[in-house]
């Protein structure tokens, strides 16, 4: 792999997500680090290993997804990494919603038209796939940064797209 790959990181407590996205993303190039609380990612960032986007889950143990990127865009050295929200909490009912409404409110960076503000998790053991959300929310990122969105995540946005159509 290249060290010129762009770096995500997954942040989310469910092993089998983290492994999932993983094993995607590296068959697309990236560098994948993974952490399953907002703490063990705050060690990855301090320890040098900044990405350049970061997949966050809302519903962590100990602090929260939406607390740990308002804490992220407050720090000067780690407030330009892209961030794309990742959860089930849409999905749940009989949830406080008011953790989605002040996320997407207080956003930096909105997603493509006609995209989500925030990706639903749709992954599970009985095989569920990758949100194509997630494919497209990963390339817009890459895009805004000005870095290059590997062929392979092209093609595979075509398929989708073809499919669709």
């Amino acid at each position: 792999m290249s060290d010129k790959a762009a770096k995500i990181l997954v942040i989310d407590d469910e092993h089998e997500v983290c492994q999932t996205l993983k094993v995607v993303f590296d068959a697309f190039g990236f560098q994948v680090l993974l952490a399953p609380t907002a703490e063990a990612a705050w060690s990855l960032l301090f320890s040098g290993k900044s990405p350049d986007i970061i997949i966050l889950d809302f519903l962590l143990p100990g602090e929260s997804g939406p607390s740990f990127h308002k804490r992220l865009k407050e720090n000067e050295r780690f407030k330009n990494i892209s961030v794309i929200p990742f959860t089930s909490l849409l999905e749940s009912a009989g949830k406080d919603f008011s953790l989605v409404r002040d996320f997407v409110m207080n956003r930096d960076v909105m997603p493509p038209t006609g995209q989500r503000a925030i990706v639903p998790k749709s992954l599970s053991s009985e095989g569920k796939p990758i949100p194509s959300g997630l494919l497209l929310a990963v390339a817009h990122a890459l895009a805004k940064m000005g870095k290059p969105v590997p062929t392979s995540l092209r093609e595979s946005l075509r398929k989708i797209l073809r499919n669709i159509t």
